[in-house]
């Protein structure tokens, strides 16, 4: 969980989209590419990635992994 600006809530929808950023001109660097990366690792081992909207400020994600 962080502390800053959030997910903007019409964008949650594309947070895992390669190459998807709410704001690219933000001064961030970034590809886009962290969240879909840690989703399709998680899944190649029948885990999941997800993103929790019910902590502002900031974001939380939550990953399960299966036991063993």
């Amino acid at each position: 969980m962080d502390d800053g600006p959030g997910v903007p809530p019409p964008f949650a929808g594309q947070l895992f989209e390669p190459g998807r950023r709410a704001d690219p001109g933000d001064g961030h660097s970034g590809a886009g590419l962290g969240l879909p990366l840690a989703r399709r690792l998680a899944r190649s081992v029948d885990g999941e990635v997800t993103y929790d909207p019910g902590h502002p400020p900031g974001a939380r994600f939550v990953v399960s992994l299966p036991a063993g």
